[in-house]
């Protein structure tokens, strides 16, 4: 090996680490193991906890987490729901579910923050997750709202996948703001059906915010219910993302290391020359 291929291969593992994180196995997550019991039981959705923040354990093999909800003035939590569905047969278990309820015309937005943490640390240690997705279902639209949601590329969003349904959530990737908001079709559908749900893949984070947003309209009755919910697994689809399409790249400010890396590289080569 020559002098200069030597001089290389620092920066060639850089590089490579950074290409290999895009190879990372997808972590599985699951919500039905809430440290707490329910407090109720909604007539819709079932079992229910009220409050803004719920703590779990084993969301995966070595994985607790707390969610954490906060509300703008005129937004209420109407219930959290753990193991969402996990009663009713040929619907998926372990997912989370939200209800809040607008007392007002207009926009409402609700803000969930999912934090995880090494298992058996009282939720004192953070843990980074290498590769993760959430897919977010029942975001459609009724005739009384519109429905959407917004989700931050610094929480370590690298790509989303919509549905390849026609009616599908669309989209709207801005660079700028380093947000991706989505919004709903505007017509009530199934929560099994795929048009009313996007899928978003993370890596290398430890917390994730998800920002839902709904627009009251004037002709609907006060309080307005609405109601979405996450999928860890994918357990609606069997595992599968085949009702969605290629992912769709969040690309993220590059990290110094690879900055550095890159730079020296650049100089190597001008040397070359």
């Amino acid at each position: 090996m020559n002098n200069k291929i030597k001089r290389l291969m620092p920066i060639i593992a850089v590089i490579g680490a950074v290409s290999s994180n895009a190879q990372a196995q997808v972590i599985d997550l699951d919500f039905s193991n809430p440290v707490t019991a329910a407090d109720y039981t909604n007539r819709t959705y079932g079992p229910a906890w009220s409050g803004n923040s719920l703590n779990f354990t084993n969301v995966s093999t070595g994985v607790d987490a707390i969610l954490t909800v906060t509300t703008e003035s005129g937004v209420s939590m109407d219930g959290i729901f753990a193991d969402y569905k996990s009663t009713t047969a040929g619907s998926p278990n372990g997912d989370l579910g939200f209800r809040y309820e607008a007392s007002a015309y207009g926009e409402a937005t609700v803000t969930a923050t999912l934090k995880f943490y090494e298992s058996g640390s009282n939720f004192t240690t953070a843990k980074v997750l290498s590769s993760f997705r959430l897919m977010m279902y029942d975001v459609d639209g009724e005739s009384v709202q519109s429905e959407g949601a917004t989700f931050f590329k610094d929480d370590g969003l690298v790509s989303y996948q919509l549905s390849t349904d026609p009616s599908a959530i669309v989209s709207a990737n801005s660079s700028v703001s380093g947000e991706v908001k989505f919004t709903g079709g505007g017509v009530n559908v199934s929560e099994t059906d795929s048009s009313g749900a996007f899928l978003v893949n993370y890596m290398n984070t430890s917390s994730v915010r998800m920002e839902m947003y709904s627009n009251t309209y004037r002709d609907s009755p006060l309080p307005n219910g609405v109601f979405t919910a996450f999928d860890g697994d994918l357990s609606m689809f069997g595992g599968s993302d085949k009702n969605f399409g290629t992912p769709n790249e969040v690309v993220p400010e590059p990290s110094s290391t690879a900055l550095l890396g890159l730079g020296a590289l650049g100089l190597l080569v001008r040397r070359k020359r």
